[in-house]
């Protein structure tokens, strides 16, 4: 069986949430009913049916093909019965993989057929086409980018991600994710982008040209101290009802604010809107990703509801924004504000 810390897409998960509200077991045809009632749409049974040979490589599921009764004076049609795996190791406990789908449930609801085309289309384009952009390097020392993502934001920091030279300020992200696919996502990252990507490592120095992903069960602070950037990674209490939390990743950044860019990328719910609203106020630069590029426009549509950004873009406007500011000098940023 493949290894279950393989890297999921947003569609991948989709397909799971559609298979556990089945209790597990389910034909293809049945699983398309059942993900029309998650994201509104229709999709058509032959992408359900190319998730699922990708989902049984990587060891979740298992199928069978079996054969349907004719309908009257046709052929007997292909069907493809697809069943959970992995039960005791993946539904078992409080932290579970079926927590985190449950709640991806109850809250997809909000998925519209354009943005989830959008996000879906970031897994099919080539990522040879996606090119690292030019930098002219950092002018402050400690200048640091803070990303928060939740639904799709996976597919989105990677999109982001490539476009990030290898001598571009150093970056923190919260990103909604299981604990089990937090190092396998950082590895496959690190392995697609310039920049050096981790899984944050309690007291790890933050450094230029390194990324650094929080673990999907704890939360990811940045400490200063004499004259460095550290990562602190806590064990406390779920924020937002997250752990990591973007907003405790956010409030971390206050006291250097003036020298910190904030990003809310593609998320479900709130969390990170009144954090990055509170750097906005204490003087740093931020970010959300526009509507029309987000397949949830949760986090940064809350954010921008409360006037918590300085500026709202496309995803594929963001990397060069955050170069263009990190190139500035202090005079300089403070004018661009």
């Amino acid at each position: 069986m493949a290894n279950k810390q393989s890297y999921l897409g947003e569609f991948e998960y989709f397909i799971l949430l559609s298979v556990l509200q089945l209790k597990g077991e389910a034909y293809g045809v049945t699983i398309r009913g059942q993900l029309k009632k998650i994201i509104d749409r229709d999709v058509s049974l032959g992408a359900i049916y190319s998730t699922i040979e990708r989902l049984e490589q990587k060891g979740f599921i298992q199928s069978r093909k079996s054969e349907a009764l004719p309908e009257r004076g046709g052929k007997p049609k292909r069907l493809v019965k697809v069943t959970l795996l992995g039960s005791e190791e993946l539904l078992a406990t409080k932290d579970s993989f079926k927590e985190t789908l449950i709640y991806k449930i109850t809250q997809s609801v909000t998925v519209d057929q354009k943005n989830f085309k959008i996000s879906n289309n970031l897994t099919k384009n080539s990522l040879e086409n996606i090119k690292a952009l030019n930098f002219n390097g950092v002018k402050r020392s400690n200048h640091i980018v803070a990303i928060g993502a939740s639904t799709g934001g996976t597919e989105a920091l990677k999109k982001l991600l490539l476009t990030m030279p290898d001598d571009s300020p150093p970056i923190v992200i919260a990103q909604h994710i299981p604990k089990s696919f937090s190092l396998s996502f950082a590895k496959r990252l690190d392995e697609l982008c310039p920049m050096q990507v981790h899984e944050a490592s309690h007291g790890q120095k933050i450094k230029q040209g390194n990324v650094y992903i929080a673990p999907g069960d704890l939360h990811l602070e940045v400490v200063h101290k004499n004259g460095a950037l550290f990562c602190t990674l806590t064990d406390s209490a779920e924020v937002n009802r997250h752990k990591p939390a973007v907003d405790v990743l956010f409030d971390s950044l206050l006291e250097i604010a003036g020298n910190a860019q904030a990003v809310l990328l593609t998320g479900m719910g709130q969390d990170g809107a009144q954090g990055m609203l509170r750097l906005k106020q204490q003087g740093a630069r931020t970010i959300v990703q526009d509507k029309n590029t987000s397949l949830i426009w949760g986090m940064p549509g809350k954010a921008h509801a409360i006037d918590a950004h300085c500026l709202e873009l496309p995803l594929n406007k963001i990397g060069k924004s955050i170069l263009d500011y990190a190139a500035l000098n202090r005079d300089e940023m403070r004018e661009a504000l």
